[in-house]
């Protein structure tokens, strides 16, 4: 089912209460941790280390699933000596490269791994982090096995505000009459009150959780129809909030407000 050509865009307010559904439905399958994860990233808060993690966790993750990747992390991580700094990787760079591969047998990308590496170690860590910040696709497409998509990945996981253009997020900014995945994202995320970011790993965890995502979230948008945008009914019913539902996995509320998560570890 198909809520919405590339002519008919939903109304907004529609979009984010759907969105706010699928939030629901995330957080009780678990991965409320995931959600909180990224809405602590900042930019500008990022470390040398985050860089190096980061980056790692995109070149791994291209066109494997999730969770073997989740599996091996902890082994690569070590490897590389918790990515405390390039300068570190570098100075044991053939006993990291071994043992690496003996946990993930890519050469080419623990070979990007590694490039990485030693571009903050040439340029500096604070002019690269200016550089990414200037210009965060560009620069971070120029490193290995960084494309058009993934480029966007690593971006928002470093803390930029922008979404990752993947099949999934594509297929629903299509379906709720979108071209462009930015503006998808930044419309649920100005109406819902939750960073772009944030929408963007709640709506990709909500397809991978879902074989019927898009229709799924074609009843959402359905259900929604007429609806006021989220951020503004609940300012208009603060008092009444105590009242929502809670979600029966994790003893959440459904549609909490948004609420920044500094101090939760990373997921």
């Amino acid at each position: 089912m198909r809520p919405g050509g590339e002519n008919e865009r939903r109304s907004v307010a529609s979009l984010a209460w759907a969105y706010q559904a699928a939030t629901t439905e995330v957080v009780c399958a678990g991965y409320a941790g995931e959600i909180e994860w990224q809405r602590s990233m900042r930019f500008g808060d990022m470390t040398e280390t985050d860089l190096l993690r980061e980056n790692a966790w995109v070149v791994l993750s291209c066109g494997m699933r999730e969770s073997i990747v989740r599996m091996r992390f902890p082994e690569i991580a070590i490897c590389f000596h918790h990515w405390e700094s390039a300068r570190q990787v570098l100075a044991s760079l053939p006993q990291c490269r071994e043992s690496a591969l003996k946990h993930f047998r890519h050469p080419g990308k623990i070979d990007a791994i590694v490039a990485c590496a030693e571009w903050i170690a040439e340029t500096g860590f604070m002019r690269a982090k200016e550089a990414i910040r200037v210009d965060p696709v560009g620069t971070l497409r120029s490193l290995p096995f960084i494309g058009p998509v993934t480029s966007y990945h690593l971006a928002k996981n470093l803390g930029v505000p922008v979404a990752k253009p993947d099949r999934h997020l594509v297929r629903l900014a299509g379906a709720a009459g979108y071209r462009d995945v930015q503006a998808f994202c930044s419309d649920i995320a100005a109406c819902s009150g939750d960073p772009v970011s944030v929408v963007d790993v709640v709506l990709w965890r909500f397809a991978t959780l879902r074989s019927d995502y898009l229709n799924a979230f074609a009843e959402g948008l359905q259900n929604a129809v007429g609806a006021r945008c989220p951020v503004v009914a609940r300012r208009r019913t603060a008092a009444r909030a105590v009242q929502q539902p809670r979600c029966k996995a994790t003893n959440r509320r459904r549609f909490p407000p948004p609420r920044l998560a500094a101090g939760i570890p990373g997921y």
